[in-house]
């Protein structure tokens, strides 16, 4: 975290990074914040696209990475249907400044879908 927040910040505004993540089995998307240079950078955890959602056990909307009290995150509230994210970057900003759009776009699972491993979808 700490080498992706400093990179950001040598040329900043001029940098953005954002973090995706897939596999967890929901989607949300949220921001990792570094209260020492008070800057975030934006997460996206994406997936399932067609499979199995997941509930989130065990998982907080928002805490400290590692413990401490330097790295921060919030994220919204997971989704309960299919998802994928689009990523959208304009480099022709003013100042140099990247402007990043995420989006998280879901899509309801069709009733009567089901798996091998079990009953169907709620």
């Amino acid at each position: 975290m700490t080498m992706l927040f400093q990179w950001k910040h040598a040329k900043f505004p001029g940098r953005e990074v954002v973090l995706l993540s897939g596999g967890a089995g929901f989607g949300t998307t949220g921001d990792v914040r570094d209260e020492v240079m008070g800057l975030s950078l934006p997460v996206v955890m994406i997936g399932p696209t067609l499979g199995r959602v997941c509930a989130p056990t065990g998982w907080q909307l928002r805490g400290e990475i590692d413990g401490g009290d330097r790295f921060t995150y919030a994220h919204r509230k997971p989704l309960k249907h299919w998802n994928f994210c689009t990523v959208e970057v304009d480099l022709s900003g003013l100042l140099g400044k990247p402007a990043v759009s995420v989006s998280l776009v879901s899509v309801p699972i069709p009733a009567g879908t089901t798996w091998t491993d079990g009953p169907t979808a709620d």
